[in-house]
């Protein structure tokens, strides 16, 4: 689980503009929250910058594609040096 009481990542979305906070799931890689407004907060565990612009840059190349199914989109990014990863 990830070490970061609720209330401080509440408060982290709560100062990018975003008032909704509703855990969608947690993983291997990280937790997402749904944002709202179709957005959502993947909180990574352990990914570097230079591995999310890789990230971002298949999600935008999928999503020039006519595929019949919608492709997450990386809109930005924020580092955040208080996330630890699962124990375990």
């Amino acid at each position: 689980m990830v070490t970061l009481p609720p209330a401080d990542l509440r408060d982290h979305f709560a100062q990018h503009g975003y008032r909704r906070f509703d855990l969608l799931g947690e993983g291997m890689e990280g937790i997402v929250f749904a944002l709202g407004d179709r957005h959502v907060g993947k909180l990574w565990f352990r990914r570097q910058p230079a591995e999310l612009r890789i990230i971002k840059d298949f999600y935008e190349h999928l999503g020039s594609q006519d595929l019949p199914f919608a492709v997450p989109r990386i809109w930005r990014w924020r580092r955040r040096q208080e996330a630890s990863p699962p124990a375990g």
